[in-house]
C-alpha cells in the first residue's frame, strides 16, 4: 500500500503518520491487474489502485470487500445498489465504463454525493486495444 490506511467510521483510529493516498477500485476485468497508460498516469498523481482477482464483472461480495475503502470507482458491468453506496462512505465518484447508467442507483448516488459518470459515445471494437498498450 502506497499511504496509511484511512479509518472508517466507527473504527479505531489508526496510529500511522504516512500521508494518506486516494484508494481507486478498478472494476472492469479487462483493465484490472493490466498494464496501461491510465495505470501510469493515476500511480503518478499519487492514487493508490484496487485491482481485485477475477475475470469477469465485479461481484457484490467483492464489492461489498472493497467499496468501502474506495474514493473512487472505475466501473464496468458492476450493478451498484443503494445498499452499497451506504457502505462507501469515501466514495465520491463513478466513473463508468459504459454508455449507460442502468447498472447504477442514481438516486442512491445522487443521495450520497457521488457523481457518476459515462462513457458518452459509443464504444468501438478498438477501444480494448488502446487500453492495453
Amino acid at each position: 500500500m502506497n499511504g496509511a490506511a484511512r479509518d472508517l467510521p466507527g473504527s479505531v483510529p489508526s496510529a500511522s503518520k504516512e500521508p494518506y493516498h486516494a484508494q481507486i477500485l478498478i472494476g472492469p476485468y479487462l483493465l484490472r491487474n493490466q498494464p496501461g497508460p491510465y495505470r501510469k498516469i493515476l500511480t503518478e498523481a499519487g492514487f493508490e489502485l484496487i485491482d481485485p482477482e477475477g475475470d469477469n464483472a465485479l461481484t457484490e461480495e467483492q464489492l461489498l470487500q472493497y467499496l468501502p475503502r474506495a474514493d473512487a470507482m472505475l466501473a464496468g458491468g458492476e450493478r451498484l445498489s443503494a445498499k452499497l453506496f451506504e457502505l462507501a462512505p469515501w466514495l465520491r465518484v463513478v466513473a463508468r465504463t459504459g454508455v449507460g447508467y442502468d447498472l447504477i442507483d442514481l438516486q442512491a448516488a445522487t443521495d450520497r454525493n457521488v457523481v457518476v459518470t459515462i462513457t458518452r459515445e459509443p464504444i468501438t471494437t478498438a477501444w480494448p486495444s488502446r487500453l492495453l498498450r
